[in-house]
């Protein structure tokens, strides 16, 4: 593979003028250096040597050119969606359970944030559809039991499964709908 001549020499020069008169194309060049194509014309920009790419320029102008004819754009017509039901399951609460980490304050916190949650997931999607109805789903073990033999304990809650449905849950409960 041949170089590209250096800059101040002979040769160089009469490169130059034979590229920029357009005696020589980019092709011709190539052939000429035995160099690529694509390194000739890399060549060429590095060394300011500007070089014209035949064109084939009509001599008559197109007349008669057919009239085009533009649709005008109708943007669909955006509407409500259909409504939507919102469905929010809640499950195994332990409303009155007792724990190192879990207690009355913490169910009534965390019913108040889903609460919160729901609410904001409902102004979300009400854009884009309306939402009229939730339905809640309660999937058990809403209060702690006080049966011994299944799994409670003396002191793991401070009222009976009656009044944790009346006196806690149902109420915490109630702030949700």
């Amino acid at each position: 593979m041949r170089k590209f001549p250096l800059k101040d020499t002979p040769e160089f020069s009469e490169l130059k003028q034979n590229v920029e008169d357009g005696v020589l194309s980019l092709r011709q060049v190539a052939e000429k250096l035995g160099m690529s194509y694509d390194r000739t014309s890399k060549q060429l920009s590095l060394h300011d040597i500007k070089y014209h790419s035949p064109v084939n320029v009509a001599t008559e102008p197109v007349v008669n050119v057919p009239p085009i004819k533009i649709h005008k754009y109708k943007p669909l017509k955006r509407r409500r969606g259909d409504p939507e039901t919102q469905v929010l399951l809640l499950g195994d609460h332990h409303a009155d359970e007792i724990t190192p980490s879990y207690n009355e304050d913490v169910y009534r916190a965390r019913i108040d944030k889903v609460f919160k949650n729901t609410l904001t997931i409902t102004e979300l999607h009400r854009h884009m559809y309306p939402i009229n109805d939730l339905v809640v789903f309660m999937l058990g073990d809403m209060v702690h039991g006080e049966n011994p033999y299944q799994g409670a304990k003396v002191g793991t809650i401070k009222r009976g499964g009656t009044e944790q449905v009346y006196e806690l849950a149902f109420p915490a409960l109630l702030g949700l709908l």
